[in-house]
């Protein structure tokens, strides 16, 4: 009520725990320092224009045909791109880092005769599709890129994600849009609860889609410069990471054929073991760590062989099975756990995913830089050896089902290093 700046930042006690917060946290203080000294705007300094009509969107279409470079950024309904309920809201794009127009694309104030949208992402295609004129820029490409697909039906060559940018520059500090766009340009926070107000009018959801867009562009530019300092990982980006992303959506578009009679009977065949190795457990509730530790610890009075982090004696999967070794009854656990991990990781969400996508398959998903390893991350990262789950896995009678692993990778990417990341 008062007008008050708050502005969170990690505590120095945070950085002494975990030094790779460290640039992470001088950025924040920056921006404090910018804003006690009244450096820093109010709002963004960027302008937004609503295509409202026909007309309006011809001219986009020749703005960004002739653009050297131009970002792009979708905000749509809380669902992913595949569900049936999936839509597009806005798009908005930028060609200069100064203003961004921003089109509606399924807004509930759209008018009753909205075929000039329609227009308007047929002509896109050409476009968007082309391997040579304008710079394609997203921030999280593997976001932006599939909702080209679903709203248009193709699937574009997106050249820069700034998002996989930052990642590669530093890996510890925060991806996310808004936190780069204040740490790195000086931005105020533009952030609106679009997840929980998806029918936000225009008015609101217009700039706040063009910021995105503006902030993308000005992004780019920043990370690139930085990325100059580091001729190799430039290489790396533009001959390793790009291509492979675009690889990864088309993975994602395609999707994994499931057979729902199958999986259906598979899911009823755990859940049944499920139970049976649940009641078998002499305790209420087997998924409980505290109930499992007053029944191995204190009731059978066994050996503590190891404790977590906090001191608390170990429940864990490997602790778990060494006690069993010496104490058969222990191994119900270990027949509760792959039973239930069978329905809860994998069976009951390959069921309700696939029923709920618009072409009935199971489409993963991927994130490029939710580790700091390097490695992908994925709901469905590791799927059991066994065939009980892989078997679903199927293939229609016309294709063939193979199983791929990329081998030694490491070694390989050492070799490539060694060479000295040839560009020819």
């Amino acid at each position: 009520s008062l007008g008050a700046w708050i502005m969170p930042v990690l505590h120095p006690a945070a950085i002494l725990r975990n030094p790779s917060q460290r640039a992470t946290w001088r950025l924040d203080l920056a921006r404090f320092s910018a804003l006690t000294r009244g450096e820093l705007a109010k709002r963004p300094p960027a302008s937004t224009h609503l295509v409202k009509n026909g007309r309006q969107a011809s001219l986009l279409l020749r703005v960004l045909a002739s653009a050297e470079v131009f970002t792009f950024d979708f905000e749509c309904v809380p669902v992913p791109w595949w569900h049936k309920e999936f839509r597009a809201l806005t798009v908005a794009f930028s060609v200069n880092g100064k203003s961004a127009y921003v089109l509606p694309v399924d807004h509930p104030e759209l008018p009753f005769d909205s075929s000039w949208v329609d227009k308007f992402f047929r002509e896109m295609r050409p476009i968007m599709t082309a391997r040579t004129g304008g710079v394609k820029v997203a921030h999280n490409m593997l976001y932006d890129d599939l909702v080209w697909y679903r709203v248009a039906g193709f699937l574009p060559p997106t050249t820069t994600d700034t998002m996989v940018l930052a990642h590669l520059l530093d890996e510890t500090r925060p991806k996310s849009l808004k936190w780069l766009g204040r740490a790195l340009l000086g931005w105020p926070q533009w952030d609106i609860d679009v997840k929980h107000n998806y029918s936000a009018p225009l008015s609101v959801l217009a700039p706040y889609n063009g910021y995105d867009a503006v902030a993308t562009f000005l992004l780019r530019e920043r990370l690139l410069e930085n990325l100059r300092e580091f001729p190799r990982l430039a290489t790396y980006t533009l001959r390793l990471e790009m291509p492979k992303l675009r690889a990864l959506e088309r993975l994602m578009i395609r999707g994994v054929h499931l057979d729902p009679a199958d999986l259906a009977d598979r899911l009823a065949h755990a859940e049944w073991h499920r139970e049976r190795a649940k009641k078998r457990v002499p305790v209420e509730n087997p998924g409980s760590t505290k109930q499992l530790t007053h029944w191995l610890y204190e009731e059978l009075k066994l050996p503590i062989l190891k404790a977590t982090p906090k001191g608390a004696p170990s429940t864990d999967e490997e602790t778990v099975k060494r006690l069993a070794t010496s104490h058969p009854d222990v191994r119900r656990i270990l027949e509760y756990r792959k039973w239930d991990k069978y329905v809860g990781t994998y069976l009951r969400p390959m069921s309700e995913r696939s029923a709920l996508s618009v072409d009935g398959r199971l489409h993963p998903e991927y994130r490029s830089t939710a580790v700091e390893t390097g490695r992908l991350a994925s709901p469905f990262h590791t799927i059991p050896r066994d065939s009980f789950v892989r078997s679903i896995i199927s293939a229609p009678a016309s294709w063939s089902l193979v199983q791929v692993d990329y081998s030694q990778i490491e070694a390989r990417l050492a070799a490539w290093t060694a060479l000295g990341c040839p560009t020819g």
